[in-house]
């Protein structure tokens, strides 16, 4: 069961970091995880490539092209998802945390026991 995590991300390096500690202490790891800028500032897009740097192969900043930039979320998801090599695609906000460490494997044990396309999981505010 594979899953890429997509995460659409502008100027948001210094608010990203709990996320990408959620994802990696996952007790199952997904295939990928890809940070897909939408035209940072060169300042924040250095912050973004040490970021994923220190979480190692498993972590992708995507830069889109200049023609792709500062078009929104919408557009930045579907540039992940066109790119995900996972069974599964989450997506997911930059300003979100996992909480629990067996998220990714009560999600995909969920999706492979009901035969479901899709699955929304709850939310709570911390």
């Amino acid at each position: 069961m594979s899953l890429s995590i997509i995460i659409p991300t502008f100027n948001r390096a210094a608010d990203i970091e709990p996320l990408l500690m959620d994802i990696a202490s996952q007790s199952m790891p997904p295939e990928e995880v890809l940070l897909v800028d939408d035209g940072s500032c060169p300042n924040e897009l250095l912050a973004y490539r040490a970021l994923v740097a220190n979480y190692g192969q498993l972590f992708r900043l995507i830069e889109k092209p200049e023609n792709e930039r500062r078009v929104g979320p919408a557009a930045s998801r579907n540039r992940g998802a066109s790119i995900a090599t996972g069974k599964y695609v989450a997506f997911v906000d930059d300003d979100d945390r996992w909480i629990s460490t067996d998220h990714v494997r009560v999600g995909l044990s969920m999706l492979e026991q009901s035969g479901a396309d899709y699955l929304f999981a709850d939310m709570c505010t911390l």
